[in-house]
């Protein structure tokens, strides 16, 4: 029964933007070389630290061909030592029959001892990492220690409200912080056990703020695995080479530290340190949840990282890390939501987080022992803060309701004690003001209306003169005296809400939610006149920010997952980093291993170069409406196939850089896709489990196949074959495989084999969200045998000839396959599974070993041409991996 070919097409007038021009070619490049020191700041000395003074020499290119005379990612090379060479020492692998015990049996074809594997359980957290101690209580002036779990000296005395009318009148707690503290009867206070149904549910019905970078996150289903199998890292088969992409749906996730030359973003759970010279990348492991902002040092000596609570029960998690070796110094908890800000103290002593909008909960760090100093909780959510640079324990926080707080931290002997004044523009009533417009001569003072300012502090920052520039959600920026916490003056810079504000003296930057980033100047000699001075468009709004100390560099990062490098000198800018925003549903390589696709529910589709890691082009749906589900590369890389969530199969022309064609061979989301071995045709496949086949130059059907009606397709695989032109599978959701012989020139498909899978007699796990998908792929090695695994009575992968139909071996797997691969050599095969690892496989032997590193479900699992590279991706996040056997 074939489906509607009904023509209409209510997508028939969106439009589609284009990022790239192309393969032939290179993109502009230019030299970063940072402007002299403004000023400089109080920074800890560290011994042994190398922080560069330029970056004399570091190329970073908008566009990279992957043209031929580069090396195999010699932009990205490992930061890991130099593994063993096969022969000299091998990795020990698990055997399925006694994982976690010592075996002799390698990852190679060679037989040599070795070391056993290590056991580690996911579930079971290290005594250094989370605090033991119940007696703390924080709601009584204690703290405890995020490391040891022991409590320190210094106390939480209760906060001291200045009010514009009473300013020395001290505030009781309000009842809504005592429900978010920990309790004298809590048994653990990095844990949450004690939260109630009721507060949980009235923290997630919470209205989020409709700032753009104030975003509530996501959720990750995937559980953590139970057992890992690992080797040590001199013997284990695969290393991490390069991560690509960046976490773009958090607040200030990615900065440049100018100082030490490098960049530091958080990609899924992992935090990522890249030298921009050198491309190097250090990687630190360890958080459970995406992370949702990062901060850096003054001296670049230390990294913090944060992410949401994992159970339900839990708190946030904040990581601190040495910015010189990578390590973990120490593991903080307090924060019941996701921490939307971060920042160090001048001194780089403290560190300041900020909850988002569930839990407005103001945090302050002593890094030195790693534990809570003092909290307290504010009345509306929060958005930036600031230290004051010149005043020693003062910093500003502002956030909705045009809220300013200005904090004042004191530390006697007895312990710490937070003062604070509240605020702002709608607070207290109108009064005279000294009020200009961008570029206006007018001294007049005139009165300042509470409308004139909408509803929402965006950022804050300090300028000369003890000024704090807060930027607003109405386009306005108003400056405040700190002396004495009064608004000083107001600039009108535009419409658009401010998401991000820089300083550095009297010069300011500001970033916009429409992309839009301005340097302007203020002029005290002229009454405070702002004036504009340079401006470039990113085209999407700004999540992070970060400048040298001039301004004269500044980096930015938008929330369609692009970074940009901004060189106002020249008034130029340069793309450094890219990344998928969406959950990315489809990975793949071109057949000749030179370029690398994604597609997601970003709608984009992305096409990136497979020896530079840089993505070449871009292609996305502006009107946002359709998930690109599938993709698939023509034989001679000129050509890519793209299927979507309302049924129409797009075709890209990768040499000019546009759509070629459209067409609509289904009435249902096409979930697989792919050109014919020839490139003449265009097999496509439906959710309902319609299989079409369509000409790839005119669009016409030309035959369907229903044997798999009602049954989504889950992948198409396609080889040549010896006396035929192809010979390619479909997989359904259905636990069933097809395989044909097809010469599609001639108009022939005949089925070869037709596999059912028993249909499992036990209920789903509960961790499972989601049916994992059928997957076959071809052996390298063997002709007319296939490695398939579903959602069948076992979890295995199994190794089967359609020529004799009979099951040859099989492969043990823990948790649930989703995402198969085989090394073109035949050494290995790769498993990415519900569980977050990555597990590979001795094809000859069986062994295996079990590797770490994403985020949420790996989702794609690609071997390069030459097997020397393994290419996975979890959420929105890639990583690349070195086979060392």
């Amino acid at each position: 029964e074939d489906e509607d070919e009904d023509e209409e097409d209510e997508d028939a007038d969106e439009k589609l933007l284009v990022q790239g021009k192309g393969f032939p070619g290179r993109g502009n490049s230019m030299t970063l070389k940072p402007s002299p020191p403004f000023h400089s700041p109080v920074r800890t000395a560290v011994s042994g630290a190398s922080t560069p003074d330029s970056l004399d020499g570091t190329t970073v290119r908008a566009d990279d061909r992957g043209d031929e005379d580069l090396t195999l990612f010699s932009p990205r090379p490992s930061s890991a030592k130099t593994p063993d060479p096969p022969g000299s020492g091998g990795a020990p692998l698990a055997s399925p029959s006694t994982a976690g015990q010592t075996q002799t049996a390698p990852l190679g074809r060679d037989t040599y001892s070795a070391p056993g594997s290590q056991k580690l359980k996911g579930h079971t957290a290290s005594a250094d990492t989370v605090p033991r101690n119940g007696s703390a209580s924080i709601a009584h002036g204690h703290t405890y220690n995020a490391v040891d779990g022991t409590e320190s000296g210094a106390s939480v005395v209760p906060v001291h409200v200045l009010s514009d009318d009473e300013e020395d009148e001290e505030d009781e707690p309000s009842a809504a912080h005592d429900r978010f503290v920990v309790k004298e009867s809590d048994p653990e206070p990095g844990k949450a056990e004690y939260l109630t149904y009721a507060i949980l549910k009235e923290m997630e019905e919470r209205t989020p703020p409709k700032l753009v970078t104030h975003s509530a996150g996501f959720k990750v289903w995937s559980p953590l695995p139970n057992d890992v199998y690992t080797a040590s890292p001199s013997q284990a088969g695969l290393k991490l080479a390069a991560t690509v992409g960046f976490n773009a749906s958090g607040n200030q996730t990615i900065h440049w530290h100018p100082t030490s030359a490098s960049v530091i973003f958080a990609a899924g759970t992992m935090l990522v340190s890249e030298d921009i010279e050198s491309r190097r990348q250090r990687h630190m492991l360890g958080h459970r949840m995406p992370i949702t902002t990062i901060a850096v040092s003054k001296d670049g000596a230390t990294y913090a990282s944060a992410s949401g609570r994992y159970h339900v029960q839990e708190r946030s998690e904040i990581r601190v890390w040495s910015g010189i070796d990578g390590s973990l110094r120490s593991c903080l908890h307090y924060h019941l939501s996701d921490v939307h800000v971060m920042e160090f103290s001048p001194d780089d002593r403290l560190l300041l987080s900020l909850g988002n909008y569930q839990d407005t909960s103001l945090c302050i760090w002593d890094l030195a022992k790693g534990s809570l100093l003092c909290t307290t909780q504010l009345s509306v959510p929060c958005h930036g803060v600031a230290w004051d640079p010149t005043s020693y324990g003062e910093f500003v926080c502002v956030g909705e309701s045009n809220s300013v707080f200005f904090f004042l931290l004191e530390e006697p002997e007895t312990g710490a004690q937070l003062h604070v004044h509240h605020t702002g523009l709608d607070l207290a009533q109108p009064q005279k003001r000294s009020s200009h417009s961008v570029d206006s001569d007018s001294e007049e003072d005139v009165s300042i209306p509470v409308a004139n300012v909408e509803a929402a502090c965006t950022d804050v920052a300090f300028s000369a003169g003890k000024l704090a520039l807060v930027a607003h959600s109405n386009g306005s920026i108003s400056a405040w005296d700190t002396s004495d916490n009064t608004c000083t003056h107001v600039w009108q810079t535009g419409h658009s809400c401010i998401t991000h504000i820089l300083t550095a003296g009297f010069s300011v930057m500001t970033c916009d939610d429409t992309g839009m980033c301005k340097l302007w100047t203020i002029d005290m000699s002229r009454n405070a006149v702002m004036s504009l001075q340079k401006q470039l468009h990113t085209h999407s709004p700004i999540m992070a920010a970060s400048a040298d100390d001039v301004l004269g560099l500044a980096m930015v990062a938008t929330c369609d997952g692009t970074s940009w490098v901004l060189r106002w000198d020249a008034e130029e800018k340069v793309r450094l980093l890219s990344s998928p925003t969406g959950q990315i549903r489809q990975m793949t390589l071109s057949r000749d291993g030179m370029y690398l696709a994604t597609c997601g529910d970003d709608t984009t589709t992305r096409i990136w170069s497979k020896k530079s890691l840089q993505q070449l082009m871009c292609f996305e749906l502006a009107s946002k409406k359709a998930a690109a589900l599938c993709v698939g590369f023509s034989s001679d890389n000129k050509r890519c196939v793209v299927g979507y969530s309302n049924g129409l199969v797009r075709i890209f022309d990768l040499v000019k850089g546009c759509l070629e064609a459209r067409i609509l061979p289904h009435s249902s989301a096409v979930t697989a896709v792919m050109f014919s071995q020839d490139d003449t045709s265009i097999i496509s496949a439906s959710k309902m489990g319609f299989i079409s086949v369509n000409s790839a130059t005119t669009g016409m059907k030309l035959r369907t196949l229903s044997e798999h009606k009602g049954s989504q397709i889950t992948s198409f695989v396609s080889k040549r074959a010896r006396h035929t032109a192809e010979v390619w599978m479909a997989c359904s959701q259905q636990r069933q495989i097809s395989i044909w012989n097809a010469n599609w020139g001639k108009d022939t498909n005949n089925l070869i084999d037709w596999i059912t899978l028993e249909t499992p007699q036990f209920n789903p796990e509960p961790d499972l969200v989601e049916q994992p998908p059928t997957l076959a792929v071809f052996s390298p090695v063997d002709d007319e045998v296939i490695l398939y695994t579903s959602y069948s009575t076992t979890k295995d992968i199994y190794l089967y000839s359609y020529r004799s139909h009979e099951i040859l071996r099989k492969f043990i797997l823990h948790q649930w396959c989703f995402s198969l691969d085989v090394s073109p050599r035949g050494s290995l095969i790769a498993a990415g599974t519900c569980d977050r690892v990555v597990r590979i496989f001795d094809y000859a032997q069986g062994t295996f070993q079990d590797f770490l590193g994403h985020g949420d479900v790996v989702r794609g699992t690609k071997f390069s041409r030459k097997g020397k590279h393994l290419f996975t991706c979890g959420r929105s996040d890639m990583l690349v991996w070195q086979a060392v056997l």
